[in-house]
């Protein structure tokens, strides 16, 4: 499977392919350390840094024969025309998943932008792609994802405790999922209660 990007557009944002030409406009959002207080990466230092990640991205699995399709885009707001973040995809085809992650420059939180552009990307899987079921993974820290997820629709299905180590401390996670339901609205379903 391929590399490609997402494009798709909400009243307020632009979904577009990840492209090395934008690396420059995105690089003041995602160089941002509070971007990645929960995630296991550091922030790239300069534009070159996060040019060598994104070529990264665009190369897709290292296995070519991998079942895994890589779909990335830059979140532009539409005025003024900036970058703000990025949204990602990891699609399975033979299983029909996902996993999406998103970054979102802390200038532009509290704004609605990060759920509008999830959107965004969540209905582009349901009318482009076969998936039926797309799911998240992130640290229960992160409450102000955690709530994002929750307004779209998407349950919380399992506790990962211990699932990572980074920035000197232990990462328990939370996996979310939201499954397609055939010809039908789109709803969340559990696999199964957890405890918090």
């Amino acid at each position: 499977m391929s590399s490609t990007g997402v494009a798709a557009d909400t009243p307020r944002l632009r979904l577009v392919p990840l492209n090395l030409t934008d690396v420059d406009a995105a690089c003041a959002a995602l160089s941002d350390p509070a971007v990645y207080a929960f995630i296991p990466e550091d922030p790239p230092c300069d534009a070159a840094a996060l040019g060598r990640r994104w070529a990264r991205y665009l190369r897709g699995p290292a296995d070519e024969s991998a079942d895994e399709q890589w779909l990335n885009a830059t979140v532009w707001t539409r005025s003024p025309s900036q970058v703000i973040g990025t949204v990602q995809a990891t699609v399975h085809p033979a299983r029909r998943t996902a996993d999406i992650a998103y970054l979102l420059g802390s200038a532009f939180w509290g704004c609605g932008y990060g759920t509008e552009a999830v959107a965004a990307l969540v209905a582009w899987l349901w009318h482009h792609t076969e998936v039926a079921r797309i799911e998240a993974t992130l640290d229960v820290r992160n409450v102000p994802s955690r709530r994002l997820l929750e307004r779209l629709g998407f349950a919380r299905v399992a506790f990962l405790p211990q699932a990572d180590f980074f920035k000197g401390a232990a990462s328990h996670e939370y996996r979310y999922a939201l499954t397609r339901v055939s010809d039908g609205p789109r709803r969340a379903v559990p696999l199964a209660e957890e405890d918090d």
